[in-house]
């Protein structure tokens, strides 16, 4: 294989006064590949991190999966579930459950001196650690340890600037039931979810005013929210709930709680597949043409070598390692290309978004080394199948024709 090696290498170089096309040729054939590489990568990590930044928002609102009665009716508000200590402690054992931690709902309508807005209020109590939804509070704090005589309320900043208010304000708040009641409430907090399905509609208190307007008693609760270790797996661990919980407790995972979002995710990932083949198709194309061209700027060695007794296997070699060096170049220079330029992005945000179309303020990365790896594994796979072609034809030139042919 040396030899073989030794040969490609001069030949690639054009280091005889043949190779007029070898040079030129390999490096167009080198940046068509990296750049090809870099833009499938980058396909493919722009997917990921659509992916993952969404589902974190979404999660960040209703956990993996959510735990409640079943109800015929469509409202945000349903029967109290009692506390059921034996199930968190079981659901606690299953593999892949991070923290289970219940919540209450409850529908109500925002009035001020000149705006009335409907509203979802939600609220949790102190074993609710959520990360994701910490971090989007942007002004004040969501209190969960309120005052008696307090009732606090996180706005998001779309809210607030529509009610005209801020973190330290008051505002009354008409909760439909019978009988009808009113709260006044104090503006703890503001968030920015980057997500009007949820800006314009939830709103967050603490646990204990939802039990109070409710009548029901210090354990009961809407249901039961469970964070999961990987997403992936939510409906695995869905499947395995289910031979736990009371039969009168529906399961849901996120995806299934927003079927729209993930259709859109999903048509997503179609079209970064659809760009990845189209890329695919014309880099291998690329790198055929460009052995092509080496095999013909090269016929009469190749006559040479045959006519000395060289066999076909070795010839067909010495292509092939000069096919590798362009793909393996290529695939090198393309991927350190497209990880330097996710690294940048997510540190620098360069690239800006749309907020109302794609629910964030930048272009998402997420640089995952397994799915480059299988990309790349994909990428030489059939590029070694398609390199059949350009042997063959090293196996029909006939000697004393390539001779002639110089």
């Amino acid at each position: 294989m040396r030899k073989e090696w030794f040969i490609a290498r001069r030949l690639i170089k054009g280091a005889d006064e043949r190779g007029l096309l070898a040079r030129p040729a390999v490096r167009i054939a080198v940046i068509t590949l990296t750049l090809g590489m870099a833009a499938m990568a980058l396909s493919v990590m722009i997917v990921g991190g659509f992916k993952k930044s969404i589902t974190e928002k979404l999660t960040g609102f209703t956990a993996h999966i959510q735990l409640s009665s079943f109800d015929l009716t469509s409202s945000f508000e349903s029967k109290p579930i009692e506390l059921d200590s034996t199930f968190i402690k079981d659901s606690k054992k299953l593999e892949g459950i991070r923290a289970v931690y219940p919540y209450c709902n409850k529908n109500g309508i925002i009035k001020t001196e000149n705006d009335v807005q409907g509203v979802v209020l939600k609220g949790y109590d102190t074993t609710f650690l959520n990360p994701v939804f910490l971090k989007s509070i942007v002004k004040g704090t969501f209190e969960q340890h309120p005052g008696k005589n307090t009732n606090p309320i996180v706005l998001s900043t779309r809210l607030a600037s529509l009610l005209n208010k801020k973190v330290g304000d008051h505002l009354f708040i008409y909760f439909i039931q019978n009988p009808p009641r009113v709260r006044k409430m104090t503006i703890t907090g503001l968030y920015d979810s980057v997500m009007e399905e949820f800006d314009h509609v939830y709103a967050f208190s603490s646990m204990g005013l939802f039990q109070q307007l409710n009548g029901w008693g210090k354990n009961q609760y809407s249901g039961y929210e469970i964070e999961t270790v990987d997403f992936r797996k939510s409906t695995e661990i869905k499947s395995q709930l289910e031979g736990i919980v009371s039969p009168t407790w529906k399961v849901e995972t996120t995806a299934e709680l927003f079927p729209q979002i993930f259709s859109w995710l999903e048509l997503i990932n179609v079209n970064a597949i659809i760009i990845i083949t189209l890329i695919v198709i014309v880099a291998i194309t690329n790198l055929v043409i460009t052995l092509l061209i080496l095999i013909l700027e090269q016929i009469f060695f190749i006559g040479v070598m045959k006519a000395m007794g060289s066999a076909e296997t070795m010839i067909k070699r010495i292509f092939m390692l000069m096919a590798g060096y362009v793909l393996i170049t290529g695939l090198i220079m393309g991927n350190v290309l497209a990880v330097l330029f996710a690294f940048f992005q997510q540190k620098y945000n360069w690239i800006t978004l749309p907020e109302d179309s794609y629910y964030m303020t930048s272009m998402p990365m997420s640089i995952d080394f397994l799915q480059l790896l299988m990309l790349n594994a994909g990428v030489i796979v059939i590029t070694m199948l398609v390199l059949i072609i350009p042997s063959v034809i090293i196996k029909r030139i006939n000697p004393i024709v390539a001779i002639k042919f110089d």
